[in-house]
């Protein structure tokens, strides 16, 4: 469905998509970004693809807009913040 809605419409699609992740859905339980929760609770590769997702996502949004909400914090989204591993 996304190659097709991709192919529809090329200029209004995001090119990176941002996955429904259990890791993410996890982490909201305990009110917490993806960020701030510890690798160590999650399988590995599932929180390594979660967070490379967030981070593409977040990197896409700043190149349509560079100033977010107005600063570079208020959008939620820091890059020196992103969460190597």
């Amino acid at each position: 469905m996304v190659g097709f809605l991709q192919a529809m419409f090329p200029n209004q699609m995001l090119s990176a998509p941002v996955l429904k992740s259990t890791a993410i859905s996890d982490a909201g339980i305990t009110k917490q970004t993806l960020y701030e929760v510890e690798r160590s609770q999650f399988v590995r590769t599932t929180y390594d693809r979660a967070v490379t997702s967030l981070n593409d996502g977040q990197r896409r949004n700043r190149r349509i807009d560079p100033q977010g909400f107005g600063g570079e914090n208020d959008c939620g989204f820091d890059s020196r913040a992103e969460r190597q591993f």
